[in-house]
């Protein structure tokens, strides 16, 4: 499971008045070694950044979210698509693919996630606003940082076929971003499927493939 952290129209007026408290309460909440592994390298690791009691709860609501198939966004159903075709259109699970509950569905996708994570899992905003994470954002873009998007997601490890963000990619959908990935389970080994990110790539980010 992880959480990619990107705003809804309705965040707004939320985002905003913490952003006053950010501001009198200072934004120096940031290591200098992280601000010029971000700039260099295109990442940092944070370390010991949030409460893992937090964490943890979040993980808990979206899995009883899975459980009782509620808020959730229908997942891709990836057993009869060609992958190495261009322009594939993808069609969902059925509703009875669903029913039958995740131990059989998270063999036909490779992904999960749930509808408005900001609204049914209102925990997560507190990680938002970590003052750690918008501190390095804003040195980072020498500006206040602006949360644009949230996706709370489970990805599954079964015999389909790589898809999508799966395979290596620049995002293009903004011309300055900068991705917040909060895993949470740990990850121990490659094998378990992190993220991965090419060291410098940000640096040719106006390449063609």
């Amino acid at each position: 499971m992880e959480l990619e952290i990107n705003n809804y129209n309705f965040l707004k007026q939320i985002y905003a008045n913490n952003y006053k408290k950010f501001i009198v309460n200072g934004y120096d909440d940031f290591s200098t070694e992280d601000l010029n592994h971000l700039n260099q390298n295109g990442y940092c690791i944070l370390k010991n950044c949030l409460d893992t009691k937090l964490i943890e709860s979040i993980k808990n609501k979206f899995q009883k979210n899975i459980d009782n198939l509620t808020n959730l966004n229908d997942p891709m159903d990836l057993r009869t698509i060609n992958i190495g075709k261009q322009n594939v259109k993808v069609s969902r699970l059925k509703k009875h693919d669903l029913l039958k509950e995740e131990k059989h569905f998270r063999h036909n996708t490779y992904k999960i996630s749930i509808k408005d994570p900001l609204r049914n899992v209102p925990e997560i905003i507190t990680c938002a606003l970590n003052k750690k994470i918008l501190s390095l954002s804003m040195h980072y873009f020498k500006t206040l940082p602006y949360l644009t998007f949230c996706k709370l997601e489970k990805h599954y490890c079964n015999e389909m076929k790589d898809f999508d963000t799966q395979f290596f990619h620049f995002d293009d959908n903004a011309v300055n971003i900068l991705k917040v990935f909060i895993y949470l389970q740990d990850i121990n080994h490659i094998s378990q499927g992190p993220f991965c990110y090419v060291k410098k790539s940000h640096q040719n980010i106006g390449m063609k493939k």
